[in-house]
């Protein structure tokens, strides 16, 4: 998805990690078309959002708050079409040639797999469609098309048919396929390997999914967004070693383990923040976590539960650093360190 193609930026109400990579390819977006609860990603992914659509039962008053000009196409909450689907029409009425989905792909199973259906579809139809998460990639593919997915050699990634009778070749992989014959509800295909930079995919029969579960990113730069560089370079004035350690030590031998992911790790710094008392550093911690993936209703819920074992004075004082946050008035720029 590169070019001079009109693009739009489909933004749904599931997880998005925004990295520094989705970012910048949500950047090179011609407009950008929320769907109900999807809106919050927005401000995460540095983008100004062109159009609401839905039925407006998931966006949170605060983000609506945020962009009180926006144009809204509201629905009715008892439609037939997912908030998703309203968005793709938009999107096609805008004379797009491609979309960008982010936020389809979330906690909530029944919606990713309905998301990615909707996605295929319409890349079927003819519309060039590519849902990224930022920590997930899913390229769908119609006949006789080859892909390219933008990873790294080592990465884990698989081939999944959607379509009876479907035949692939793979290139740049551990196991490479050649015309190869794929069914729905098979193994064949399933968690293989880049085994150079960009492997490419091609469909020669019936429906298929280039899926890669995990995108690695660097953590500090997806916690820290465009600040990053500015905050290595303030702690590196200051000393050092110490920026060194801190590199070192927190953002590649802790936050990049695979144990937890980095939304859960920002969510537990947040718990830990408010456990010691120190509202001061909340304002970072909040944008931050947002940037992982985080929803403000659980920034809310984890506010909630600390109240019950660090006392309500803690709970209260950061209640009123996180809606500084969420109600817009604090920015990138005022994060502290």
């Amino acid at each position: 998805m590169t070019g001079s193609r009109q693009l739009a930026l489909l933004l749904a109400a599931g997880r998005v990690v925004a990295t520094p990579a989705l970012r910048a390819a949500a950047a090179g977006a011609s407009c950008v078309i929320a769907a109900d609860g999807g809106l919050r990603h927005a401000h995460s992914l540095g983008v100004r959002p062109d159009l609401l659509v839905g039925d407006l039962d998931s966006v949170d008053r605060e983000t609506l708050e945020r962009y009180p000009d926006l144009q809204r196409v509201v629905h009715p909450s008892d439609k037939d079409a997912l908030d998703l689907e309203l968005a793709f029409d938009e999107a096609l009425a805008r004379g797009v040639e491609g979309v960008l989905v982010c936020g389809a792909l979330g906690d909530r199973l029944d919606q990713s797999l309905a998301g990615v259906a909707v996605a295929e579809r319409y890349h079927r139809d003819g519309l060039d469609v590519t849902l990224n998460s930022g920590d997930a990639l899913v390229l769908p593919l119609r006949r006789s098309e080859s892909r390219r997915a933008d990873i790294a050699a080592g990465t884990v990634m698989s081939v999944l048919a959607t379509l009876p009778g479907t035949r692939v070749s793979l290139e740049g992989a551990r196991w490479t396929l050649d015309r190869a014959a794929l069914e729905p509800g098979v193994g064949l295909g399933v968690s293989n390997l880049a085994d150079r930079d960009g492997p490419c995919l091609t469909l020669h029969e019936g429906g298929c999914l280039l899926v890669v579960p995990r995108l690695p990113s660097p953590a500090a730069d997806t916690i820290w967004g465009a600040r990053s560089e500015r905050l290595r370079a303030g702690l590196e004035r200051r000393h050092p070693a110490l920026e060194a350690l801190i590199e070192r030590a927190a953002y590649d031998e802790v936050l990049q383990r695979p144990g937890l992911d980095l939304r859960t790790r920002e969510l537990l710094a947040l718990a830990h923040l408010i456990t010691i008392g120190r509202p001061e550093q909340l304002r970072t911690r909040v944008l931050a976590a947002l940037r992982a993936g985080a929803t403000p209703d659980e920034l809310r819920e984890l506010l909630l539960h600390a109240a019950v074992f660090v006392g309500f004075p803690r709970a209260l004082a950061a209640a009123d650093e996180l809606l500084d946050v969420l109600g817009g008035t604090a920015t990138e720029g005022d994060a502290g360190a």
